[in-house]
């Protein structure tokens, strides 16, 4: 059969003619009937704003260059300041001017405690605290008299020694107040400018919170058309969608996704959306359907922070996405029947795999399943999984080891779909896909990409990342509760006569928005 299309096709376990189509792989999101409300009106005085704090910060640099252009100035003060400081150290060896430098400081000291009391004899207000201070001043006046006629005793002693110190010490006292002047003309004017600058953010933040309108974005899978396309072009087929339920809906338009700060950490760009007319909870960030729909609709309620660049992309110099719009993802994981032609029973651990995912990964949690599904399917020790055969007659050793492998990915699968968030890397490279499933259902597309359909989050550039790592997603509360629900030993039986689910994924890619005019 012929496969032009990006859905992968499985064939009817009884009849080769009935041909199931999966959702595609790839889906793509086009953003159109944006609607902006009167507040973008000051879009015009946010660009100005943003415009004078680049002028500020201009004038930072240009002050900080000047500052710079003193250096040479500066360092031959410092070197002037260390040569005073070195030879008063010399005279200071002398016991006696160290001992005038110590009653200087007890006369300063004295003086000090002497104004204080006198504060507080302002303050009295009765005969018996104006005596008590009164005298206390008398003992002090009386204590620093003594001390100064130590002072000019000890002075005389010290002579041509302490009038050296003394003055090598004013001199360094004056170069450091000629460096600190040179460094006030500019720390002032810095002050000023960093103070309007503070100014400046906030007015900007005031004006970015403000309502700015909505978008919708649409979703579409193009399901349907590759339904038509293969009945066109495969005559003889009946072709027809591939039933599937339990489908999972991954929302990427805040950073983080499934994060409980995630609202907050989107800084004020966005005031919330919906998807499929539910409202986006950041505390359930994943929104269940019974089946996959051909398309998604959801529709984001902007601030002027999002909604200016993308009404007057002109006005503002930041990175941007086609035409200036801001990037939205969205990503469905699901389940679709297939039947097994063995009979084997798994006995595996979720919470087990999923410790050991977390083990062999690398990367802040951020994966491709290529790389951990070869680690895992080659080690069992570490993630509780055993195989046991009931019919294996006539299976050779790379059958039975392909079944394995196949049980495996749908485990880790199982995993992620419950503890990890699927995103779409178009600059990662397909991955080998693995071998078409050895059960029945057999991959009838053609070329590498198609086949990744039956496992379609394995290759294709999807990778994942693991919620339960801090470095992530900051919270182990998610990962608390997966460990009460999934801590224990389990099993899954294969069968002729059993249907089972099995995963896929549609992921729509963040950098495909086609931007309709904005009204």
């Amino acid at each position: 059969m012929k496969n032009k299309t990006k859905a992968a096709v499985l064939a009817d376990h009884a009849d080769p003619n009935t041909l199931y189509v999966m959702p595609p792989q790839a889906g793509s999101a086009s953003l159109s009937n944006a609607f902006y409300s009167a507040n973008t009106g000051f879009c015009s005085e946010m660009r100005d704003l943003q415009g004078t704090s680049k002028l500020l910060g201009g004038e930072i640099k240009r002050i900080a260059l000047k500052l710079k252009g003193h250096e040479a100035e500066l360092e031959k003060l410092r070197r002037q300041k260390a040569a005073y400081d070195k030879e008063a150290a010399k005279y200071y060896e002398d016991p006696l001017v160290q001992q005038v430098s110590g009653l200087e400081f007890r006369i300063s000291d004295t003086e000090e405690r002497i104004d204080d009391l006198r504060e507080r004899l302002a303050e009295c207000e009765t005969q018996a605290c104006t005596e008590d201070l009164q005298e206390d001043i008398r003992v002090l006046k009386q204590e620093r008299s003594n001390l100064k006629a130590e002072l000019a005793r000890l002075s005389k002693r010290a002579g041509e020694n302490l009038r050296q110190y003394k003055k090598l010490t004013k001199q360094a006292e004056a170069v450091a107040l000629a460096m600190d002047d040179i460094y006030a003309q500019h720390t002032k004017a810095l002050s000023q400018i960093v103070t309007l600058k503070g100014q400046i953010i906030a007015m900007y933040d005031s004006y970015a919170k403000l309502e700015g309108g909505h978008s919708s974005i649409t979703f579409n899978t193009r399901w349907d058309a590759s339904v038509e396309q293969l009945r066109r072009e495969n005559d003889g087929f009946n072709v027809m969608k591939l039933p599937t339920q339990n489908v999972n809906v991954n929302i990427s338009m805040l950073p983080g996704a499934g994060d409980d700060s995630q609202l907050a950490s989107a800084g004020t760009m966005f005031r919330g959306y919906t998807v499929n007319g539910v409202k986006f909870d950041p505390n359930k960030p994943t929104l269940t359907l019974p089946a996959h729909p051909e398309m998604f609709q959801a529709t984001v309620f902007m601030t002027l922070l999002s909604a200016c660049p993308q009404l007057h992309p002109e006005y503002f110099d930041i990175p941007k996405g086609q035409q200036g719009l801001p990037l939205y993802g969205l990503t469905a994981a699901y389940e679709y029947p297939s039947t097994f032609l063995t009979h084997v029973k798994a006995s595996y651990n979720l919470w087990k795999i999923y410790e050991y995912m977390k083990k062999v990964s690398v990367h802040g949690g951020f994966f491709s399943t290529s790389s951990k599904t070869e680690v895992f399917e080659t080690n069992q020790a570490d993630s509780g999984f055993t195989l046991q055969w009931f019919d294996d007659s006539g299976m050779t050793e790379e059958q039975r080891n392909a079944i394995v492998r196949e049980i495996k990915l749908e485990l880790m699968f199982d995993v992620m779909r419950m503890m990890g968030v699927p995103t779409y890397d178009a600059a990662s490279k397909v991955n080998d896909p693995p071998p078409p499933p050895a059960s029945g259902a057999v991959v009838l597309a053609e070329g590498v990409q198609s086949t990744c359909g039956w496992y379609s989050f394995y290759c294709g550039g999807v990778a994942w990342f693991l919620k339960g790592l801090n470095a992530i997603f900051g919270s182990t509360e998610t990962e608390t509760q997966f460990r009460q629900s999934y801590n224990y030993q389990a099993s899954r039986e294969y069968r002729t006569d059993r249907i089972l689910y099995r995963p896929g994924v549609t992921v729509f890619e963040k950098d495909a928005l086609d931007a309709s005019r904005p009204r």
